[in-house]
């Protein structure tokens, strides 16, 4: 029976290597929810457990800054200057820049590092 198994894992394994973009835009739509799951049940906090659902949600506009809000903004600081598709939409409508007091046109690193530093404190 556990070559039945191995068998049909190897078959999906393998069709899942032939077609890595298909693998790609499986992880990008499921990771979220995925995440979100992983949070709520492992007990993290509530401001925490839908951060993984609102990251990207750059139309949102919550009363004020939260947690998805910073994940947000570093995510994209992390795509920044790539040909990620995030690094080519305009940053100037994403209004979780203004709840955390950044520049959505950026800066220097250091600036950068300090403006985090000041968002992150806002949160607690």
């Amino acid at each position: 029976m556990s070559n039945i198994a191995d068998t049909i894992k190897n078959d999906v394994i393998t069709a899942i290597k032939i077609s890595g973009i298909v693998l790609d835009e499986i992880i990008a739509e499921l990771h979220p929810r995925i995440g979100a799951i992983i949070l709520k049940r492992w007990n993290f906090p509530a401001d925490l457990q839908d951060v993984p659902l609102l990251y990207n949600q750059f139309d949102r506009s919550p009363a004020k800054a939260d947690y998805s809000d910073l994940v947000m903004i570093a995510t994209l600081q992390r795509v920044a200057g790539t040909d990620h598709p995030w690094a080519q939409m305009d940053w100037s409508t994403i209004s979780a820049f203004e709840r955390l007091g950044l520049d959505p046109e950026g800066s220097d690193d250091e600036n950068l590092d300090a403006q985090m530093a000041a968002a992150m404190a806002m949160l607690q």
